[in-house]
């Protein structure tokens, strides 16, 4: 922030002396969030329906954490929000479900009000999980807690976690696609995490095809829909 700063200062912006250190940022990146989770939260409003979307992930400190995010339809488009990212206290369906719990309330979604058709807001029709026990087990998975309590809700497998193991399965039996995933995966590391040169490479190439290089992605990515405000 600091450099960012003096940079601005060279080229005569008059940011003052007050703001100029990390700490200030943090607060302009607290209020630039909280005035965008506002702003998702009258688009949910709005919504007749949303669909729940969680999956865990770890942070640098290796940590576990549940990545919640909610699917609406807004203005005729679907769109995927993120609620919030959860860290998660025990690993097992009560504290995943927690942590769903938690990060819904961050748009403020109550469970309350998403079993009841009759109460304000949208209701929850849908799940959406992957495959794993913990998630989507018939006894005690997070999908079943989920239907104790909204029995409307229709959980369902990932659709990206399901053609992923598609993947992998046939990898594992096909040697000419284990061999185009290493060399993609190759090309990968090599123009994203060498140096600075091959990224600048690849994007002359694309400049020369008439294609403009943004992001190079590895081979198994999945994207969402971008949020229509």
């Amino acid at each position: 922030m600091e450099m960012k700063c003096e940079l601005m200062k060279k080229v005569g912006v008059d940011i003052g002396s007050r703001y100029g250190n990390r700490f200030k940022a943090r607060e302009f990146v607290h209020a630039l969030a909280e005035t965008m989770r506002n702003d998702v939260k009258k688009l949910i409003e709005r919504a007749s329906f949303i669909t729940i979307m969680a999956d865990g992930s770890t942070d640098r400190t290796v940590v576990e954490q549940e990545t919640v995010k909610v699917r609406f339809v807004s203005k005729g488009c679907p769109a995927a929000v993120l609620a919030d990212l959860v860290p998660l206290e025990y690993a097992h369906a009560e504290g995943v479900l927690a942590a769903i719990v938690k990060g819904l309330g961050r748009l403020g979604l109550q469970m309350d009000n998403l079993a009841d058709f009759s109460k304000p807001g949208p209701t929850a029709v849908a799940a959406n999980f992957d495959g794993a026990a913990v998630m989507m087990g018939n006894r005690t998975g997070v999908a079943t807690r989920i239907r104790e309590t909204m029995p409307a809700v229709i959980p369902f497998h990932c659709v990206a976690h399901n053609l992923e193991l598609a993947v992998l399965d046939t990898v594992k039996h096909n040697p000419a696609i284990k061999s185009f995933e290493q060399i993609i995966k190759w090309l990968y590391t090599f123009y994203s995490k060498f140096n600075a040169k091959n990224r600048r490479d690849v994007k002359a190439i694309a400049a020369v095809l008439d294609t403009e290089f943004v992001h190079l992605p590895q081979i198994k990515d999945v994207g969402i829909f971008p949020l229509n405000i």
